[in-house]
């Protein structure tokens, strides 16, 4: 069987993915802080560079379904990594 045999699904989870750069999970934490409080210094800072449309508690698993199917659709006719090396 190729890789064609396996697709990813998800099946459950939980809130919105860390933006990029937020600095780990210390720094995911401390951004989740800010922003459920509207009287933290740093709130209007950080709902600036989350944007407006950043919702943490934010899950769909139809959404992260739809995306996967697209990833999977967009790569499809390109060799995977291995095989691109020579490897098998």
């Amino acid at each position: 069987m190729g890789d064609e045999s396996f697709q990813q699904i998800c099946v459950a989870g939980a809130r919105n993915c860390p933006p990029e750069d937020c600095g780990g999970p210390y720094g995911f934490a401390e951004l989740l802080e800010a922003l459920q409080d509207s009287k933290h210094p740093e709130h209007d800072t950080m709902r600036e560079w989350v944007g407006e449309g950043y919702a943490p508690e934010h899950f769909s698993v139809d959404e992260i379904n739809r995306k996967l199917r697209r990833k999977r659709r967009s790569s499809a006719g390109r060799p995977n990594q291995a095989n691109a090396a020579g490897e098998r």
